[in-house]
């Protein structure tokens, strides 16, 4: 894919082959970081920097052999940062281009942008129902010589990729986040203000993936 959709057209887990319900464990989903849902400029930022410590910490707190070793056939959690990352690198990317850009690509948004919890129903929703292939999964690793080093490079792309984002999203104001557009490649063209709570979701959404098959998993 190319253009802006590319960059942003992010928010799908993994193939559907690892979605199978055998990898899921019933662990509540407080194990893993929550938010408080954003809607103006100045609350996605802060809901995105509180994330940002809140991320590290839950990250940090998986001893390195479960962090870097899949869960079966479904990514491991480090899988999960990696696509985390590389979605955010796309949105910053996305935030960063010159506005008439995405005006002249989407065009002006007409109607009020959805709410933080309309749009994590929107996407759970449609979530199911697709089949293409996702650009934002990451790369396979065929081994990894260093644990500790992979991990620690892992989580410094996180790291910086988190903050970029904040600093792209302080860039826009309050009323441009509702007038342009950008393309997600299961819910259509989302507003910005959508699609920053979107991702602040899409974070949440793989820390709990990554929650419910934490615990030991079942024997073949």
């Amino acid at each position: 894919m190319g253009g802006v959709s590319a960059y942003v057209g992010e928010g799908m887990g993994e193939s559907r082959i690892s979605l199978n319900l055998i990898y899921f464990k019933a662990v509540p989903h407080t194990t893993a970081p929550t938010v408080v849902p954003p809607r103006s400029r100045a609350e996605i930022i802060a809901q995105f920097k509180e994330l940002h410590q809140q991320s590290l910490r839950y990250w940090e707190a998986f001893d390195t052999t479960t962090f870097v070793t899949p869960f079966g056939v479904a990514w491991s959690p480090a899988d999960h940062v990696r696509h985390l990352s590389k979605a955010m690198r796309a949105l910053t990317r996305g935030l960063s281009l010159a506005r008439f850009k995405l005006l002249i690509r989407f065009g002006w948004a007409f109607r009020p942008s959805r709410t933080y919890d309309q749009m994590r129903d929107t996407y759970l929703a449609v979530l199911p129902g697709f089949t293409g292939r996702n650009p934002f999964a990451p790369k396979p690793v065929d081994s990894i010589g260093d644990p500790e080093a992979y991990r620690d490079s892992v989580m410094l792309e996180y790291d910086a990729a988190l903050q970029n984002l904040v600093t792209a999203i302080e860039r826009w104001s309050e009323r441009s986040l509702d007038r342009y557009r950008m393309p997600h490649l299961v819910m259509g063209k989302l507003t910005v203000r959508e699609m920053l709570v979107f991702v602040l979701y899409h974070n949440l959404h793989h820390m709990h993936v990554v929650a419910r098959r934490s615990p030991e998993l079942p024997a073949d």
